[in-house]
């Protein structure tokens, strides 16, 4: 039996092979007896399927849209469980796993992952409302009204949806809020059916406000418990089921350093622990920037990219840095283990200062191995360099094996690093996705930014910028750009010592470059589009504040809409990407009213099918009640 090479036409993975992408050709080695040249199409079906059970997703996603003939492979439910369990951590392998519609989950993560990649959402919403808000692992939580909360799921693909009034779930466990008359709620987390949020008010018997953090049994509309906080500095909550911790920001011994301090709440009891967990060596950072905090696999995971508070780095080490990272079992801080030094190696003095409000730390449990990896993204300015380059380093997070009666630390252990100031480790090429930079003409200013991040799980540069239009343009227009990760390459420093940027690896990587992706397109930026384009201008993010808040993952972008005519209330805007969601309130582009609703959204009075100044949604301004607030949305299926 001899060897045939067949010869098949695929689209780019990042390139949608239904809108004329770019083209290339792959080789396929298969077993086959005869020399003469051979039609993929006429492969037989049993060969097919064997190929089919050796591919991930992607590859077999756009193996099927090459052909009418092979669209099969992509509804076969036995293909598709093969290749998706490829990626056995995803969210759609792990919920196929339970309802069996693999093929569904398939496409759905391949469209999804595609449409990050490649800046194409699927539908956006606006929510009226949303004093204060947060999103997280697929829920949005915000407050309306005077003390109502909204919790919205988009886990499901009928969203589910709860609300309720928080200040009357206390107003039996905490009495002395009858004489209160400044309160204020600001949520904080929600997971596992928990609501927790952190609960202000001001009477005239005290001069300072009052502050408590409130956990909500959401299924239960009760009470769980509710905590009197001294102070609420830099406040996160992270929970389970049945573990919750709150984490606080408090000052050392030591003069002007901050670390921080973990509270425990057995969530089955409703007890919290009498210690508190001290962490000694983490300095204080910003969340999402110099220090995360996540729960994976029943272990409370903590990074931070700052250096240790007790850390002689500056004085031995001549500024070598280093991440610093812990995790221990949920219930049981005294069982910590700490990364050593030796494996979590992150910059060198030579790799110039580093610009931090560019800054992006998160742990991540990746899709395909399950294994966690801390990724930072930052701006640094390189020596070689006239100007700054964004880079995104991938670490892998491995702790040393401890034997079960060895005493714990808080501190790393020693290792082969020592005082070493020399010491480096330089990043594995598909550990380092480059950005924007001067080279390509791709940068923009900090303030044009004023959403910036990373997409872990699709290696994705994701950001909401704002790009200043001519002199009688009202706003910037507003632009969701992506960058995603080109084919593996070398690290942005060389292994010399000095740590500069050779030209021969600036010129591999500007060859490997995959480009950036702009929604929305030209033509409805220009103005060809009407419908999306008036939809347009009521999605510029709030920058009356110094930073806007917001959020963003691999399905979903959330921020808070700023000065909508007619409306005292903010508003949240939702953009998805996970074409198995239907956001609240999103209609078809020609489905019945979406017209109507469109022509409301390009007057003042009526703003994205909001009510009119004045009048509540769901209620008329006289009832005196506050209803469900209303939402208005718009498929962009047809917009891409």
């Amino acid at each position: 039996m001899s060897v045939q090479v067949l010869h098949i036409r695929q689209p780019l993975s990042l390139t949608p092979p239904l809108r004329n992408g770019p083209w290339y050709r792959t080789k396929c080695i298969l077993p086959y007896r005869s020399r003469s040249t051979m039609d993929i199409q006429a492969i037989p079906i049993e060969i097919a399927l064997h190929i089919a059970l050796h591919l991930d997703p992607e590859d077999l996603f756009h193996w099927a849209l090459t052909c009418r003939q092979f669209e099969y492979l992509i509804r076969d439910n036995a293909v598709c469980r093969a290749s998706l369990r490829t990626w056995p951590f995803s969210r759609e392998c792990l919920r196929a796993t339970e309802s069996f519609h693999y093929a569904k989950g398939l496409r759905t993560q391949v469209k999804r992952r595609r449409a990050i990649q490649t800046a194409q959402p699927f539908s956006v919403a606006i929510l009226e409302g949303g004093d204060a808000f947060v999103y997280a692992n697929g829920s949005l939580c915000y407050t309306f009204g005077q003390n109502q909360v909204r919790l919205l799921n988009f886990n499901e693909p009928q969203v589910g949806d709860w609300s309720f009034d928080i200040r009357q779930l206390l107003r039996s466990r905490l009495p002395q809020l009858r004489k209160a008359h400044k309160h204020k709620c600001r949520p904080l987390h929600f997971d596992d059916g928990l609501f927790s949020c952190l609960y202000s008010s001001k009477t005239d018997s005290f001069a300072s406000p009052l502050h408590w953090l409130i956990v909500v049994n959401v299924e239960e509309r009760s009470i769980l418990t509710v905590c009197e906080l001294d102070r609420i500095d830099d406040l996160w909550v992270r929970n389970t089921r049945e573990w919750l911790y709150c984490g606080i920001s408090a000052e050392t011994e030591e003069e002007d350093i901050r670390t921080w301090v973990l509270f425990q709440l057995d969530a089955r009891k409703g007890q919290w622990a009498s210690n508190r967990v001290m962490i000694p060596e983490m300095p204080h950072g910003d969340m999402g920037v110099g220090n995360c905090f996540e729960i994976f696999d029943k272990h409370l995971y903590g990074a931070s990219s700052r250096m240790p508070v007790n850390s002689d780095s500056y004085e031995s080490q001549g500024w070598n840095s280093f991440y610093y990272v812990f995790r221990f079992p949920l219930g049981h801080a005294e069982k910590v283990e700490v990364m050593e030094k030796k494996a979590s190696w992150r910059r060198w003095p030579a790799d110039g200062n580093v610009d931090d409000r560019w800054g992006f730390l998160q742990l991540v449990k990746e899709e395909e191995s399950g294994e966690i990896y801390l990724y930072e993204s930052r701006r640094e300015f390189l020596e070689s360099r006239p100007q700054s380059q964004r880079n995104c380093y991938r670490k892998k997070v491995v702790f040393p094996a401890y034997q079960p009666d060895e005493p714990r630390s808080w501190v790393s252990r020693e290792s082969q690093v020592g005082d070493n100031k020399n010491y480096r480790d330089d990043f594995h090429p598909n550990d380092v996705h480059h950005g924007d930079d001067w080279y390509r003409d791709t940068t923009y200013k900090v303030r044009e930014a004023p959403i910036r991040t990373y997409i872990p799980s699709c290696r994705t540069y994701l950001d909401v910028i704002a790009q200043p239009q001519d002199s009688t343009a009202d706003k910037p227009l507003l632009h969701i750009r992506t960058r995603p990760k080109a084919p593996c390459r070398r690290c942005p420093t060389s292994a010399t010592t000095d740590g500069n940027l050779g030209m021969k690896f600036l010129e591999q990587e500007t060859k490997a470059d995959h480009g950036v992706y702009i929604w929305p397109s030209e033509t409805a930026s220009s103005g060809q589009d009407e419908q999306l384009g008036h939809f347009l201008d009521r999605l510029y993010p709030d920058t009356t504040a110094q930073e806007v808040s917001w959020y963003a993952d691999a399905r979903f972008i959330v921020y808070p809409v700023g000065n909508i005519p007619g409306k005292t209330s903010k508003h949240i805007v939702v953009i998805s990407f996970d074409p198995s969601v239907r956001l609240p309130g999103v209609k078809g582009r020609h489905s019945p009213g979406s017209k109507a609703q469109m022509d409301n959204c390009k007057t003042n009075d009526g703003v994205g099918g909001l009510p009119p100044s004045g009048e509540s949604a769901g209620s008329s301004a006289s009832s005196g009640s506050y209803d469900t607030p209303q939402s208005f949305g718009l498929d962009l299926s047809g917009h891409n």
